[in-house]
C-alpha cells in the first residue's frame, strides 16, 4: 500500500509541476515581449515612462514566478477532486462557478471565465493555500478566495475520451 500511495503522491506532485511550469512559463514570455517591446519602442521614441512601465510588469512577473515556484517548492496548494456536476455563469464577473461533486461533498469552485468544464467529468482544481478561518467566513467570500487564488486544473485521466 505504501508504493501505491507513493505513486500517487508523485503523480500528483508531477501533474503540479507541470500546473506551475505552464504558468511560469506563460508569465516568463509576456514579461520578456513587453520588457523587450517597451525598451525598444522607448529608447525610439524617448518615451521614458513606458521604458519605466515595461521594468515594474517585468519585475512583477518576476515575483510572480518566484511565489509560484515558492507554492510548488512548500506544496503550500490546495486540491479539489471530484466531478463537475453544474454550471452557474454570471454575465457580470469574472468568474464562473462549478458545483463539484467531491465524495459526499458538494463544493462551490469559482474559476476564470476562461476555463471551460463538461458536465459529469472528473477534474482536479489546484488553489493557493489560505487561511482556513477566512475560507469559513461566507460564501461570497470563500468564492471570492478561490477564485483569485487558482493555479490551475486538469481533466482526471479516466475520464479523458
Amino acid at each position: 500500500m505504501k508504493d501505491a500511495a507513493f505513486g500517487l503522491h508523485f503523480s500528483v506532485e508531477v501533474k503540479m509541476k507541470n500546473i506551475v511550469l505552464r504558468r511560469i512559463l506563460t508569465l516568463a514570455v509576456i514579461s520578456t515581449l513587453c520588457f523587450v517591446v517597451g525598451i525598444a519602442y522607448g529608447i525610439a521614441t524617448g518615451d521614458k515612462m513606458l521604458m519605466v512601465m515595461s521594468i515594474i510588469i517585468c519585475v512583477v512577473n518576476l515575483y510572480k514566478i518566484w511565489d509560484l515556484k515558492r507554492i510548488e517548492k512548500k506544496n503550500k496548494y490546495i486540491m479539489i477532486s471530484g466531478k463537475c456536476v453544474e454550471s452557474t455563469y454570471n454575465l457580470v464577473g469574472r468568474y464562473r462557478v462549478y458545483k463539484i461533486q467531491s465524495g459526499e461533498d458538494l463544493l462551490e469552485v469559482s474559476v476564470p471565465k476562461s476555463i471551460k468544464l463538461e458536465s459529469n467529468k472528473e477534474y482536479t482544481f489546484y488553489f493557493k493555500e489560505m487561511n482556513q478561518s477566512m475560507l469559513d467566513e461566507s460564501k461570497w467570500l470563500r468564492n471570492k478566495l478561490l477564485s483569485e487564488n487558482f493555479l490551475g486544473h486538469e481533466l482526471v485521466e479516466g475520464d479523458e475520451e
